[in-house]
């Protein structure tokens, strides 16, 4: 009998996200994804696949004590159980032949990072195996011997078991053994294959800003770098078995916290080269994954027009190979638009209470503005394609104790543990194989209306045509140079990114100015 196969859809929300609570909020990129997968797709020989979506909430979030999450949000406990929740979902859903898709933002990226690392490196397990999964797991995180899972010692443990010190001596003798000494021989039981035969693949990772070593940070005077090694247990070289992976990176990010965690492709892959493209927009964490609730409670504007289009690149990179519902799109396009109408409402109310410290008495006294308050100025929310607001994230006492560093687009580094010497170092990731980084031409755009930002990771950039059919490359002094990456036309299908330029208007500006990208592009 045969089984038919299923894709399976794994989607890992950030730090303090949740979009199944009954707090409303805003949704992320993650949730908006999950919103957006059709429950069946068309294989490539025109068959019918299901589609099936699991959905984790971020770090920090569920029943938990105020001062707990805030706890887990900034030391990033909490992981180990949403990358198990996640795999032991994939085990008792998987059949042979079925697809995996991991996809996440912030943490939630590591969290799929880590899930497709134990696919690619272990394979899915067979369900009954499950029982022995934390020892595997544990065996799993503390791999320090620099080479994948299935070559090390532990491993070979796990298969083949390891005798005990009475299982060497008895070894050693002939004869039969007694039930007691059979026992008494395994320090660790041999296991066989635990794994299901071809699982070692995962068709597409695709993430929104994955931060440095879960955002543990250092302070000013202090290095954590031992601590979030030991939790960085994924490798930041993309596995072969992983066919596509998309990385959206935030360029105005300075929390150095919040370092960006790259892939690298090393250059002695043997075989078909894993896809991989590392796309950096303009934005702070928050603007690259969405999910951003101040628009409106702070009276902050429009926050999640750069997450959209970084959403829009996501779906677009995808849909080759993951069913997307394009009528949820357009609805969402139309509810967008109704959003940012609500947001310009919400200017001309009386600005919120003051929130401070909930349990005193002050919480429970109404909050009633002055009589006849003086009319709020009807501030209109920008926009257009990449202008909303991007704010500076380095506030707070935590982060301004860590210090903010500038975002490096094109150099790039990745902190390394050595085991022996017991000291980290940082080695420029390009040196390690290829990145493929570039620069969403929405950063160009932008450039036409904010010139001079400070802050960016493109400071010091200018962005360069170059000979028709070329398209353009951004170039710094110090011989960094990063090609732009270029909006395909649509095809059998709109273009999800095209589409997403009129969401919040006509679109005609921007529209003229990518047909005139498209011509250097030779489109």
């Amino acid at each position: 009998m045969s089984t038919q196969t299923k894709r399976i859809v794994i989607a890992c929300d950030g730090t303090w996200q949740s979009s199944v609570s009954e707090d409303e909020n805003i949704p992320s990129n993650v949730t908006k994804l999950c919103r957006h997968v059709a429950r069946t797709g068309t294989t490539p020989s025109g068959a019918e696949i299901s589609q099936i979506v699991y959905y984790d909430s971020g770090v920090g979030t569920g029943s938990l004590a105020d001062l707990e999450k805030k706890r887990q949000g900034a030391t990033g406990d909490g992981l180990a159980t949403n990358v198990i929740e996640a795999y032991n979902f994939i085990v008792l859903n998987y059949s042979p032949g079925d697809e995996i898709f991991c996809f996440g933002f912030s943490r939630g990226a590591y969290t799929a990072r880590a899930v497709a690392g134990l696919v690619t490196d272990i394979g899915v397990m067979e369900p009954r195996y499950m029982q022995i999964f934390p020892f595997i797991y544990k065996a799993y995180k503390a791999n320090k011997e620099g080479k994948p899972f299935r070559e090390t010692q532990a491993w070979k443990e796990i298969v083949d078991g390891k005798l005990s010190k009475k299982g060497i001596e008895l070894s050693a003798k002939p004869g039969r053994r007694t039930a007691e000494e059979i026992r008494e021989m395994w320090e660790i039981k041999p296991h066989g294959e635990v794994a299901i035969q071809g699982s070692r693949k995962v068709k597409i990772v695709g993430v929104w800003d994955t931060v440095g070593s879960l955002g543990v940070p250092d302070g000013r005077w202090m290095d954590n770098a031992d601590k979030r090694t030991s939790y960085g247990f994924h490798n930041v070289k993309l596995n072969e078995n992983i066919e596509h992976a998309f990385h959206a990176l935030a360029l105005d990010e300075r929390r150095k916290a919040f370092k960006p965690t790259v892939w690298y492709l090393p250059k002695s892959t043997t075989g078909k080269k894993p896809e991989l493209l590392q796309v950096w927009f303009p934005g702070v964490h928050i603007n690259i994954g969405g999910g951003s609730d101040d628009g409106i409670k702070d009276h902050a504007g429009d926050l999640e027009g750069m997450s959209n289009i970084t959403f829009a690149w996501m779906l677009q990179c995808i849909s080759p190979y993951l069913e997307i519902d394009r009528t949820t799109y357009q609805q969402t396009m139309i509810e967008y638009k109704e959003w940012l109408d609500n947001i310009d409402y919400q200017h001309t109310l009386p600005p919120p209470p003051p929130q401070g410290i909930k349990e005193t008495f002050w919480s429970y006294v109404p909050y009633v503005p002055l009589v006849n308050p003086a009319p709020v100025a009807w501030t209109r929310t920008p926009r257009g394609w990449g202008v909303g607001r991007v704010v500076d994230s380095l506030t707070g006492l935590m982060y301004n104790y860590a210090g903010g560093v500038k975002r490096t687009p094109g150099r790039c580094e990745t902190e390394l543990w050595n085991p022996k010497t017991k000291e980290p170092h940082w080695v420029p990731i390009g040196d390690m194989g290829d990145v493929n980084e570039y620069v969403h031409p929405v950063a160009g755009y932008r450039r036409t209306k904010f010139p001079e930002e400070k802050n960016s990771g493109l400071e010091g950039f200018k962005r360069v045509e170059l000979a028709k059919g070329k398209g353009f490359e951004w170039r710094k002094e110090d011989g960094t140079s990063l090609p732009e990456y270029v909006i395909q036309k649509a095809g059998k299908a709109p273009n999800f990114e095209r589409l997403w330029m009129t969401a919040d208007g006509p679109g005609l500006e921007e529209m003229e100015w990518l047909g005139k990208v498209d011509r250097v592009n030779g489109l």
